[in-house]
């Protein structure tokens, strides 16, 4: 760095230098104008819009360094800058409580927005009960417990549907006396035989899907005390291999296990044959084996867009009724292929089917129901949709006829 050079003295001119000075400001400036802006609005929308952006920050920059960096460091005395320094440190955190204690104050917003915010901010679950078992069986599979603290006496194996449920099924086995255990993976099909390939998930990821499946598989044999099993899944996006609408670039491959025999022509009929090697093999350890009927997808519903585009004045209520409400004619050809074996299985009477589509769709299937709403996004319930469903679970629960 001391010697004269074209890389030296270019650093030397005034624009390097000056970016230097304010190096500091800039580091502490550009995230909160990044952030706040995009969530302002919505993205931006080309690059001219970035470069203006950028700027605000670097002037912002500029200003904190002249006023305030430059004269902490060289002009202001050290006890009041320590004095003020506290004083704006404890009316940040007042204000940070603040913000806490009243949930973020929602009541600003209008009666439209409310359902969709409070939507937003229900989708997170009771863990207290759940735990990854270091040995035995199970070791390395989460599990839940439900119910009275108990043997359990069901099991629900699902993906992330099942999370979304987990909070309606955890109250309805309190209400029916049930004890039962929950386990759950995230985008991985509660079906043997298969492998996955997934577009929002790493190789590692996939990979721990199919040892979690074969490691309960391997652990169903001793469930002595469990008769009845529920799967819940997004059986759609199985068959299909995509999301759809705002998760339509979401894609999942499916391919048959090694050693599983398994085969299809195309992956909705590798899903078809991998539902009805699954339901026969847990047939031989459960006396009953239920299967959720996944519910309506809503293709462009997100709780948080809507919430945060009404909260901004760029939507109104009269424009947001089409995202949260589709026609049950409009995605019958979405869950056809899905929809096929499990029917023929409820049909031959090898599982029994639950189905929430009377309940969501009424007249057309929405995600609003007496002024709230039971999404959290284009296909997972919250957790007001799960209690509000939880009664479709009693027949499961209690071993009663549906």
């Amino acid at each position: 760095g001391a010697k004269s050079n074209p890389v030296n003295q270019l650093l030397a001119m005034r624009a390097p230098v000056f970016v230097g000075l304010i190096s500091y400001s800039l580091y502490l400036w550009h995230w909160p104008v990044l952030i706040l802006s995009t969530y302002w609005r919505d993205g931006y929308s080309g690059p001219q819009e970035t470069a203006l952006w950028l700027a605000l920050a670097v002037i912002l920059s500029g200003l904190s360094w002249f006023l305030i960096e430059r004269p902490a460091r060289h002009a202001l005395p050290v006890r009041p800058l320590l004095a003020g320094s506290a004083l704006a440190g404890i009316a940040m955190l007042g204000a940070g409580a603040m913000a806490y204690l009243l949930d973020g104050a929602p009541g600003r917003y209008g009666p439209m927005a409310r359902p969709h915010i409070d939507a937003s901010a229900d989708f997170l679950q009771d863990w207290s009960r759940c735990s990854t078992a270091s040995d035995g069986p199970l070791a390395g599979v989460e599990t839940c417990a439900i119910g009275p603290d108990a043997p359990p006496e069901v099991l629900i194996w699902g993906d992330s549907h099942l999370r979304a449920f987990m909070d309606g099924l955890a109250l309805a086995a309190d209400e029916a006396g049930t004890p039962g255990i929950i386990i759950w993976h995230a985008g991985c099909p509660p079906m043997f035989g298969l492998t996955k390939t997934e577009s929002t998930a790493t190789a590692a990821q996939d990979q721990d899907c199919l040892t979690d499946t074969e490691t309960l598989r391997a652990a169903m044999a001793g469930m002595d005390g469990i008769d009845r099993v529920l799967l819940i899944g997004r059986w759609t996006y199985y068959a299909e291999g995509t999301g759809i609408g705002r998760d339509l670039r979401n894609t999942i491959i499916l391919h048959p296990a090694p050693g599983s025999g398994l085969s299809g022509e195309d992956q909705a009929m590798l899903y078809a044959a991998a539902l009805d090697a699954t339901v026969a093999e847990l047939s031989t350890n459960f006396a009953q084996v239920h299967v959720l009927r996944q519910v309506p997808e809503l293709p462009d519903y997100d709780s948080r867009d809507i919430a945060r585009r009404m909260a901004h004045g760029r939507l109104t209520g009269a424009d947001a009724m089409p995202l949260f409400t589709v026609r049950s004619e409009v995605l019958a050809a979405r869950v056809a292929d899905a929809e096929a074996p499990l029917t023929r299985l409820a049909s031959a009477g090898a599982i029994t089917l639950i189905d929430p589509w009377p309940l969501l769709c009424p007249d057309n299937c929405t995600a609003m129901q007496a002024g709230r709403s039971l999404y959290f996004d284009n296909n997972h319930l919250n957790n007001e949709g799960a209690r509000t469903l939880r009664n479709l679970f009693v027949p499961f629960l209690t071993g009663a006829a549906p």
